[in-house]
């Protein structure tokens, strides 16, 4: 693993910000904008690549589950790798496809440490966050384990009160780059908060499936 955290670390330097330059709608009046995934790789590949780092994204299932598996691969063999859930909404050809497309883009952006913000164009027009969500935590939290705490024990609140996928992933735009400080500074934090986002997800697809 030592070729691979070297390069690794180097390509952090050149490693850019994702645009949110897509945009999703929660009902019929809340929209959001996210970056996508061809953003998210635009952001990285080309620092990965010129520190010798390569990107596998392979889906994998067993008959109980389905995964994506996330493999940085470093030219002299080291490698990491990482596994999300899938959990489409449906069990239809596109709702997998939208549910592994949503894999990548966090996966991706996760491990190799790319944040999101919005363009300068478009920043004015991007709608307030709900007032009961979580305010991204200041800088200073990164030196504050009480801030820290605070913050992840309020996000996972608000998770946990999310009835919906597409509320998660919202929330998940809007905070996207406290979360990349979190996932820095105190990892085990952001596994808690990134748990409450898999368990809530899985909760309320079964809820909507007994209502169906």
């Amino acid at each position: 693993m030592n070729e691979l955290a070297k390069a690794l670390a180097k390509a952090q330097l050149s490693i850019k910000s994702a645009i949110k330059d897509s945009k999703g709608q929660i009902g019929q009046n809340r929209e959001y904008k996210y970056a996508d995934l061809a953003s998210i790789m635009d952001a990285c590949k080309k620092a990965l690549s010129e520190n010798g780092i390569a990107v596998i994204q392979k889906p994998d299932f067993n008959e109980a589950e389905m995964w994506l598996e996330t493999v940085l691969i470093h030219e002299s063999g080291d490698c990491i790798m990482g596994r999300y859930p899938l959990r489409p909404t449906q069990n239809t050809p596109q709702a997998y496809g939208s549910a592994l497309t949503y894999a990548r883009r966090y996966s991706l952006s996760s491990m190799v440490g790319v944040i999101t913000e919005d363009d300068d164009g478009s920043a004015a027009s991007q709608p307030a966050p709900r007032r009961d969500a979580p305010a991204p935590a200041p800088d200073e939290y990164e030196a504050n384990l009480a801030k820290a705490q605070k913050w992840a024990s309020d996000a996972i609140g608000f998770i946990e009160a999310c009835v919906s996928a597409k509320e998660i992933d919202a929330w998940y735009g809007y905070n996207a780059a406290p979360l990349a400080r979190l996932q820095k500074t105190y990892g085990d934090l952001f596994r808690q908060v990134t748990q409450a986002m898999v368990n809530q997800r899985e909760y309320v697809a079964k809820q909507r499936d007994a209502a169906e």
